[in-house]
């Protein structure tokens, strides 16, 4: 496996919070329902807490870790939800001290030999790791392959290369024990064309052309206004659960 490019050091954590996608209730439920317990979850890689915060309601305690000082610095924290800066391979808690360890589109940039050790020292016996991203979004319409062309053509030269197991569903990225059966889920969320633009702004391919002084959604915003329309449309997300539980 060939070891991603760094991440970002800007995220644009404030767009990252308000336009990425939340994800369904029905996931945290399954979730909690398969954890051994409900005392302590971590959210690796938490970024602005698009999971973290579902996680608090089902858990005792969770803790919402990331190693971008500013991604964390958005996250709207519950009481019970603590905040960490630290790398996912090597993370400062106690062994077998967690139920549960997320990661919610961030396993792409991890070190995964050095992070499956962390989840195996980390996790109580029967805990459950759980693992998820989705990828390119779904449009009706034209606006589909506007943004599939903005995606894959545009953007081409300005994705890291480990966006192709974002692309692949996670699908060749292993876990240290056998996966369980998981629940197909979608992310939906009604939109206007102003929020798939601030969705877009979050992209690492974006930030990375605007980091070397290109503003590719320029050219697409008006491009994707006219396209839409001034109503709202469904984005569509299909999200890829993977989920494997440390032996007892």
């Amino acid at each position: 496996m060939t070891l991603p490019r760094s991440t970002p050091d800007n995220w644009n954590s404030g767009s990252y919070r308000q336009f990425r996608p939340r994800y369904p209730d029905t996931l945290f439920d399954w979730l909690a329902a398969q954890a051994p317990g409900h005392h302590r979850a971590l959210d690796c890689g938490c970024g602005t807490g698009q999971a973290s915060r579902p996680l608090a309601a089902r858990f005792e305690q969770v803790i919402a870790c990331d190693l971008v000082p500013a991604q964390l610095a958005a996250l709207e924290a519950p009481a019970n939800c603590r905040r960490v800066v630290a790398s996912s391979a090597a993370l400062p808690f106690a062994a077998a001290s967690l139920s549960l360890i997320t990661v919610a589109q961030a396993l792409h940039w991890f070190d995964l030999p050095a992070f499956h050790r962390e989840a195996t020292r980390l996790l109580v016996p029967a805990g459950l790791l759980a693992v998820w991203t989705y990828g390119l979004c779904e449009i009706d319409g034209e606006c589909g392959p506007l943004v599939r062309t903005f995606h894959d053509h545009t953007l081409r030269d300005w994705w890291a290369p480990n966006r192709t197991h974002v692309v692949n569903g996670y699908r060749d990225l292993p876990l240290p024990w056998p996966l369980l059966d998981a629940p197909a889920l979608t992310l939906r969320h009604d939109w206007h064309w102003r929020d798939m633009l601030g969705y877009l702004d979050t992209w690492s391919a974006v930030i990375a052309a605007r980091a070397a002084g290109e503003d590719v959604l320029e050219a697409l915003a008006p491009r994707l206004a006219r396209a839409w329309g001034d109503d709202t449309r469904e984005v569509r997300w299909p999200l890829h659960l993977r989920a494997a539980r440390k032996p007892g």
